[in-house]
């Protein structure tokens, strides 16, 4: 194992037992050592008892709600932080939307809730008050709303009521 690059390997014998321990870089590097130490006595004999060292941490998902309004209800799609209050969310949605249904479709993830995603959803929940027709998407820090008027005069009001409730 040492000729092959992997120093990082403790070897024991224990009667016919070959017993791996150490920290391997990596998963692929475990699986190298494993495969090795295979080539040199029966691969039934060799027990693995190494650890792979912790890799960074993983990317947080990128979270994202569509709130879909129409005369049947709201639907809520998407992946929000597991720290999220969806029962809150849910509530709120149906005593300030008077929609006749709430379809709660959201997965969550337990990641930190990033930066501007309160104020996003917040501001969201506002955008589907104020529209019976509408999509709203919403991300940290942005907030996107396509929404139906039957007329010009409720085409700006809806522009107005949104601008009033944007956050900085």
């Amino acid at each position: 194992l040492a000729a092959a690059g992997q120093d990082w390997v403790d070897v024991r014998a224990d009667g016919l037992e070959i017993r791996l321990t150490g920290t391997a870089p990596s998963e692929v590097e475990r699986f190298r050592a494993m495969s090795q130490a295979a080539t040199a006595v029966d691969a039934t004999r060799v027990l693995d008892r190494m650890t792979v060292a912790a890799t960074e941490a993983m990317t947080p998902p990128e979270f994202k709600v569509e709130l879909l309004r129409n005369d049947a209800g709201i639907s809520v799609i998407g992946l929000v932080p597991a720290s999220t209050d969806r029962v809150a969310l849910m509530r709120l949605l149906r005593s300030e939307t008077a929609a006749p249904q709430i379809t709660d479709l959201m997965e969550s993830a337990d990641y930190p809730v990033p930066e501007g995603w309160a104020e996003a959803l917040d501001y969201g929940v506002a955008a589907v008050q104020a529209s019976a027709q509408s999509k709203i998407s919403i991300q940290p820090g942005r907030v996107q709303v396509t929404a139906l008027a039957g007329s010009a005069a409720e085409k700006a009001r809806l522009e107005a009521r949104l601008q009033e409730a944007r956050p900085e």
